[in-house]
């Protein structure tokens, strides 16, 4: 995560914003009154699909039970 100031910001938004979209590069913003974070509009589409996934009932579940599983238990329980 690359931390900038709220004027450096302002001073090269342009170069910031591209450089956040093609690079997938995470701005922490320090401003006055608190801090901001930027992201590329991607990485926030794949962060909302993850949350909506885990949002499903039992599904965040299934996956940590999932995840315990070795790949032959795995494979046994697929149909």
């Amino acid at each position: 995560m690359i931390k900038i100031t709220l004027n450096e910001l302002q001073d090269k938004l342009a170069d910031y914003i591209n450089d956040t979209a093609l690079n997938h590069k995470t701005l922490l913003i320090q401003g006055h009154a608190g801090n901001a974070v930027m992201i590329s509009e991607d990485d926030w589409n794949s962060i909302n699909d993850i949350l909506q996934v885990v949002s499903m009932s039992g599904i965040a579940e299934s996956l940590r039970e999932g995840l315990q599983e070795t790949i032959d238990q795995t494979a046994e329980n697929i149909d």
